[in-house]
């Protein structure tokens, strides 16, 4: 007679628990709760840190594989008092090059399983284009790869990117401070590689031609959840779910331990914003119309009187600027700030961006328009960037100095610079929107399906006309 294995867990409360707690739990991760972390706070003299998921989400004993440097020697005190903590995703635009091509030649069909087939056959085939994999850097050598294309701009592909060991050729890395670029190197391993880079542009065509013509195709699908054993860990997990019923609400543990972790008391290398002497201010009967005048605009409203750009930080009445004619004006801007995903899962159903990081979710922001502004001169300066190019943390460390009723002084050099970086987190929006109206659709269609036609759960999930 075989007994059942009994096993107590304790969930500790990830947002209010202990550091020490969430540090003898979590040995592979790392966050503002960490002693490192906490050490590193302590020599650089400052509580001000922004630490982002990334960071976050590898061991305190992490280290650069193209700078070589380890995570105390990364962590640098910017110019403002903030203790930057950051890696970023860095991966290769000859596949976004490759995306475009494939997507000229293949125009998706309508039927679910041609349009299955189809991406996937893309998905391996641009797998064959990319020279290197994404790869987890220090913010400091993602940024030094960016330097570098903008140094050659004109001369190099914009769709061509530095592979980690070639970034380590022609930085000169030094503890706790941004890399020097030697561009003179960086020209010479464009130029030897210039002839591979075109050799794969056209490889793509080719493999492109081929997925048209109906090759590389596969039937069936890949490997899903409800295609395979469930490992030990996933049967705990069920057991678990089912017998903590309401006290336990499964996927919510990994947000708690993110928002823990994360912080972002500062961002970026460039100088805070100063505090400049204020313009000329409204009086409370001028600011009063013009809040009356502002309650037709929906993110104006859903700003409380005591509301502060998530930006600058001033508020509704010092946002407020003459113009030359006399007019009053004033605007606030609701803008998405993306989070990367979270839940093991998820992932699963997002085969088409393997390899890249994906976002899993948005909140809104609001700002004020001197701030949002800062967006829209960077796309008329630099075409090439989007509104999801630059984020707030960019935003607030490009801002040099900002006045109340004026205009911000904003260094425009380092604002180019961070979005033609961001060009990794420009792609994954771009992906997190596709999938976000893919899912939308799909659970609209299987609603119909279950309240119009009655339909059971499991009937909708295995019906050709909704996919899982």
């Amino acid at each position: 007679m075989t007994f059942p294995i009994r096993l107590s867990v304790d969930i500790p409360d990830l947002v209010t628990a202990p550091d020490e707690v969430i540090e003898g739990l979590l040995r592979a991760r790392d966050g503002r709760w960490s002693r490192q972390t906490k050490a590193m706070l302590l020599k650089a003299g400052t509580d001000r840190l922004t630490l982002n998921d990334a960071w976050a989400s590898t061991p305190m004993s992490w280290v650069c594989p193209c700078c070589q440097r380890d995570k105390p020697s990364i962590a640098r005190l910017t110019p403002s008092g903030v203790l930057l903590c950051q890696l970023d995703y860095h991966h290769d635009h000859l596949n976004d090059r490759a995306k475009a091509i494939f997507r000229a030649d293949n125009p998706f069909p309508e039927a679910r399983e041609p349009r299955e087939q189809l991406i996937r056959a893309i998905d391996s085939c641009r797998q064959l284009i990319e020279r290197f994999s994404t790869t987890l850097l220090c913010n400091d050598c993602n940024t030094a790869e960016g330097a570098a294309k903008l140094a050659l701009k004109g001369e190099i592909d914009p769709d061509f990117s530095f592979s980690p060991k070639e970034i380590a050729a022609f930085i000169k890395p030094k503890p706790n401070q941004p890399h020097e670029v030697d561009v003179e190197r960086a020209r010479e391993i464009w130029r030897a590689l210039q002839p591979v880079f075109d050799d794969l542009v056209a490889f793509a065509g080719t493999l492109s031609q081929r997925v048209a013509a109906g090759r590389h195709r596969k039937e069936g699908r890949p490997g899903s959840p409800y295609g395979r054993p469930l490992s030990d860990p996933e049967i705990v997990h069920h057991l678990l779910v089912a017998q903590a019923g309401d006290l336990y609400r499964p996927y919510q543990l990994a947000g708690h331990l993110d928002a823990r972790s994360r912080s972002a008391a500062g961002a970026g290398s460039s100088i805070r914003p100063k505090r400049r002497a204020a313009g000329d201010a409204p009086s409370a009967e001028a600011f009063a119309a013009l809040d009356a005048q502002q309650q037709t605009s929906a993110p104006w409203r859903a700003a409380p009187a005591d509301w502060r750009c998530e930006v600058c930080e001033r508020g509704k009445a010092e946002i407020c600027r003459k113009s030359n004619t006399g007019r009053w004006s004033a605007q606030i801007h609701d803008v998405p700030e993306f989070e990367l995903e979270t839940d093991p899962v998820n992932p699963r159903y997002r085969l088409a961006e393997r390899g890249r990081p994906i976002v899993g979710g948005h909140r809104s922001a609001l700002i004020c328009h001197d701030c949002r502004n800062i967006v829209a001169e960077a796309k008329r300066r630099s075409p090439g960037l989007t509104d999801a190019s630059l984020t707030l943390e960019d935003l607030r460390a490009v801002v040099l100095a900002v006045q109340p009723h004026g205009r911000h002084e904003v260094d425009f050099d380092a604002v180019i610079e961070r979005g033609l970086a961001n060009a990794d987190r420009v792609a994954a929006v771009g992906d997190y929107w596709r999938h976000r109206s893919l899912a939308s659709g799909l659970f609209h269609q299987a609603t119909h399906l279950h309240k119009r036609h009655g339909w059971s759960v499991d009937d909708v999930e295995l019906s050709n006309g909704v996919e899982n």
